[in-house]
Formats: C-alpha cells, sequence, structure tokens
C-alpha cells in the first residue's frame, strides 16, 4: 500500500466539504480528478469511505476512523516540512557553541542574545572550555563553532577574527594595597589566579606577566571562575589577574590596574566542511556584532 500525501489531503478537504465541488474549488482540481483521487485511494485501502449519490456525500464509518488518523499524519507531514524549510534556512536546529572564560560577559551579552532574538527557534547548548578544548571538539565534531583565542594553525577550520582582550590586575581597595599602581608593585602582595584546569593559556600568561614585571607571584589560590576571584580579591584576599573583558562586572571594594603587553585576539572558529546554514547565519551575525565586542579601558 503506497497512500500519498496529495490523496490523504484530497480525503480530508472532501471529509470536511461533503461536497465534490466545494472540495474540488479548495484543492484547485477538477471534480474529475477529485473523483479520480478518491476511487484510487479506497482501491488502496480496501473499501469505501464515502456513499455517493447524485444529491450528497456521507462519510461512511470506515471514513470516520480513516479521517481521524489521516488528519494526524497530514499535520505531522506539514509540520515536518516546516520545519525542515526553517532548518533549511538556518531558522530551526541545534547550534553548540563554545566559549572561554574571555569571552562569557562579550558572548553572553553581545552575541548570544540577539541571536536568540533574530532565531528563537534554534536551541543552543553553550559549552564552557578552553581554547585547546573547543579546538578538538570543534575537528571531532561535539562543537559547532567556538569563541577561541588566536592564532589557530588548523587548515581544517574558518577563523573570524572577532575582537581581543587583555589580562587586568584586580586590586582590592584596603589600605594595604594603596601603595599598588602597577603589577610590579604588587611582587610581594598574595595572587589569586584562575585555575590551569580551566584556561591553561590565561593561568601561564599571568604568570609570565609577572616574572616579565621582575617576581614569581606567591599564589594562594586558584579557582575555576572568573567571579570568585573577583570576589575574591573584593574582600581583601589578595590581588587576581582576570580578563580585561570582566571589568564590565560590578565588584565592590576592587580597583583595576592595566598590565602592559598583555592583549591577544579572540576570533571565531568552525569547521570549513560545516554547510550548514545555522552556522552561517551565526556567522554572519557575529561579523556584524565586532565592532561592538571591544574591551573598556581600565580604570584606576
Amino acid at each position: 500500500m503506497n497512500i500519498e500525501i496529495h490523496e490523504i489531503r484530497s480525503f480530508i478537504i472532501l471529509a470536511r466539504k461533503l461536497n465534490y465541488r466545494l472540495a474540488s474549488e479548495e484543492l484547485a482540481i477538477t471534480q474529475p480528478a477529485l473523483t479520480k483521487k478518491i476511487k484510487g485511494l479506497e482501491e488502496k485501502i480496501g473499501g469505501p469511505l464515502f456513499h455517493r449519490t447524485r444529491q450528497s456525500v456521507e462519510l461512511l464509518p470506515a471514513g470516520r476512523i480513516f479521517l481521524e488518523s489521516a488528519q494526524n499524519v497530514l499535520a505531522q507531514f506539514e509540520a515536518a516540512v516546516i520545519k525542515t524549510e526553517n532548518a533549511l534556512r538556518g531558522e530551526q536546529g541545534l547550534l553548540r557553541i563554545g566559549f572561554g572564560v574571555a569571552t562569557i560577559t562579550k558572548v553572553l551579552n553581545h552575541v548570544i542574545a540577539s541571536y536568540r532574538r533574530k532565531y528563537p527557534k534554534v536551541e543552543l547548548t553553550l559549552k564552557d572550555m578552553s581554547s585547546s578544548s573547543q579546538l578538538s571538539a570543534l575537528l571531532s565534531g561535539g562543537l559547532d563553532v567556538g569563541f577561541v583565542r588566536l592564532p589557530v594553525k588548523n587548515s581544517s577550520l574558518n577563523v573570524l577574527e572577532v575582537t581581543s582582550d587583555c589580562v587586568a590586575l584586580a586590586v582590592p581597595r584596603a589600605p594595604e594595597y594603596r601603595l599598588v599602581r602597577n603589577l610590579a608593585d604588587a611582587k610581594d602582595m598574595p595572587f589569586i589566579l584562575i585555575s590551569p584546569l580551566t584556561s591553561p593559556s590565561l593561568h601561564s600568561q599571568s604568570i609570565d606577566l609577572c616574572r616579565t614585571a621582575g617576581f614569581q607571584p606567591r599564589i594562594i589560590q586558584v579557582t575555576n571562575e572568573s567571579f570568585t576571584m573577583l570576589n575574591l580579591t573584593g574582600v581583601g584576599l589578595g590581588v587576581s589577574m582576570v580578563c580585561g573583558s570582566m571589568k564590565t562586572v560590578n565588584v565592590p571594594n576592587v580597583r583595576w590596574l592595566e598590565i602592559e603587553r598583555s592583549e591577544w585576539k579572540i576570533g571565531l572558529a568552525w569547521r570549513r566542511t560545516d554547510q550548514s546554514r545555522i552556522v552561517r547565519n551565526f556567522v554572519d551575525l557575529v561579523k556584524g556584532k565586532r565592532g561592538q565586542l571591544q574591551v573598556p579601558e581600565a580604570s584606576r
């Protein structure tokens, strides 16, 4: 049995109208064509669905049973068509996005909110990962796009430079820290750093910057969250080295200092072989947002 959608649709319209002329007009076909469709459907099913006279059309008990299921089938088919059309336009489906500590505030505040407004039917999965983990996930198919530290040296990935960030020094507003005006001044202070498991690049860069300033930092605490680092600094536990983009976070009793030559580039990466319209739409949106993704200057 090979019943086609156009036969089901014709049956449903006739069952609703119970009039061949009205049903054929709604279907935009001739009455003989509609009659042929219904007879063909009945032959496939194995029996009559309508009782016909010259004056009327009546739905038989078998037809009433078939109508309920036919309506469900047609509704599911039409919903599937709509979903597929949306997916082909990149308006429905799943998008898996990777990001790190350097992009969390920018991605969530500028890109993700705009994308959700424009494509509300696309399901987003956000994964907080280091750049190296994101690159591995992109290559293995575990991510669709990722905001990563540049440069990326892999010919299998497209990369769009998006913005830059830097390392900033967060200092407690406490008397014992009042003379700290730059990184070198903090050489005798306790340090709070991001865990190397959370962000190996930021952790190692922070230590390298301290060494360039002439000292080895005395690390008293490592954490997995930049917000935790800032709050620990706010209560006077020590200075912390975080991404400059975190300066937009309002944490009491913290002042910010710039660290020279600490900038790095951030880009959006995705697979060259990925032809997904969802990915393309996201990339296009990020391109349009690049001017809004600048790091604010540190304030003293």
